[in-house]
């Protein structure tokens, strides 16, 4: 089964380091990068997954992009109002409420926990038996600093599929030789 054209490009980062700084350095100088490479990729992963405007067979094409969403605008900020209103709609469509999540800002999120009610209570409260989650209607908030501004994304993620290519970390010793340097480089194909 074919889950991905073989023309979708990845997404490619090297990093050059001298051969002096990996001998010199106090700390463990490989998981350090390798931690850095890790957050720019997710960065660039979760950024495409909700914005990517690609055609789906070269570049990425995100969630806002995809035919067949169903798109709520609200006036101004985004309040708690907003999402019922959204989440309606979706209960209209027949959606598995099970299924869905709630992706926000931390802009929004902090938005959200200032809501109060009638009785000046908080309309979204913590669940205390985890750790840091919300929810709001039953639905998990996740928060995201990587949706587009003023965006918000109430997805039934049972019907979303993420399809990648295997991940790797290569040691590139031979193109920056002649500068005394190796290149640590990660790619990786999404859709």
């Amino acid at each position: 089964v074919t889950a991905m054209p073989s023309s979708l490009k990845g997404f490619k980062r090297i990093i050059p380091v001298t051969d002096e700084m990996l001998r010199q350095s106090a700390i463990d100088l490989s998981s350090t990068i390798q931690a850095a490479l890790v957050r720019w990729m997710s960065l660039r992963v979760d950024a495409a997954l909700f914005a990517g405007t690609g055609d789906g067979k070269t570049e990425v094409k995100g969630l806002l992009s995809q035919p067949g969403t169903t798109q709520h605008s609200v006036t101004g900020s985004l309040t708690v109002d907003g999402v019922r209103e959204a989440w309606a709609k979706l209960l209209k469509l027949h959606v598995d409420v099970k299924s869905l999540r709630l992706f926000v800002t931390p802009e929004q999120l902090s938005a959200f926990l200032g809501e109060k009610d009638g009785d000046g209570r908080p309309l979204m409260q913590p669940d205390v038996t985890q750790e840091a989650t919300w929810s709001l209607y039953g639905v998990p908030v996740i928060v995201s600093d990587s949706l587009p501004a003023g965006k918000a994304v109430l997805a039934d993620m049972s019907k979303v599929a993420v399809v990648r290519d295997i991940q790797q970390v290569d040691v590139l010793k031979e193109a920056l030789a002649l500068r005394g340097m190796v290149g640590l480089r990660v790619q990786a194909r999404w859709d």
